[in-house]
């Protein structure tokens, strides 16, 4: 069975962006790339695939259960499904370990492995010492990595990374790449980036 299978969608935003007839399917875990020239484009269909919008048209399977098929299901699949957007979401007034706690417990996390869950990815994010700082006191790329630390809580079958490297420093890229790398050895990868050699 495949972990990610994508029939036909097609979406179309207000401001005329749109994904049209887009097919694929994810057999294994590995890394996996879509590349464009419009960011809006690439940041629609991530948002399609991770459950945040609704397709127009067509259907996606994770695990051979359809996300859209009702609010309960699509709610059950997303807990599986790791999503860095573009850029950061989360509250200024938040600390960084009190953000990624929200995000666990959404996800249906226990008390005791979010809180596990919450170490483990600020270790591999680099972000340890920032665990108490306000979200609002963070760098660009501090807050982009922390996107990509909430993103692993619930441990995920699927990530999907709008923009892998943006906003992150030349310092901190390095370090995301192996991340990324890790990552593809253990789940489906998906990155969507105007950039393709990055």
């Amino acid at each position: 069975m495949s972990i990610l299978e994508v029939k036909g969608i097609s979406a179309v935003e207000t401001e005329g962006v749109s994904i049209r007839d887009i097919s694929f399917c994810i057999d294994e875990e590995e890394i996996y790339g879509f590349f464009g020239k419009d960011g809006d484009t690439l940041t629609l269909l991530s948002r399609v695939l991770c459950g945040a919008r609704e397709a127009d048209v067509g259907e996606i399977y994770y695990h051979g259960n359809e996300l859209f098929s009702s609010e309960k299901k699509t709610a059950q699949i997303k807990k599986k499904i790791g999503y860095v957007p573009k850029s950061s979401y989360f509250s200024k007034d938040m600390t960084l370990v009190e953000a990624l706690d929200l995000v666990g417990r959404a996800k249906g996390v226990s008390a005791d492995k979010c809180a596990r869950q919450i170490k483990e990815a600020l270790e591999l994010t680099g972000l340890t010492d920032k665990s108490d700082q306000l979200f609002e006191a963070l760098t660009p790329s501090e807050k982009k990595r922390a996107c990509y630390a909430s993103s692993l809580l619930g441990n995920p079958d699927v990530v999907i990374i709008d923009e892998p490297f943006a906003a992150v420093d030349a310092a901190a890229k390095d370090e995301i790449k192996k991340l990324i790398a890790m990552l593809g050895k253990m789940k489906a990868v998906i990155l969507l980036s105007k950039n393709p050699t990055d």
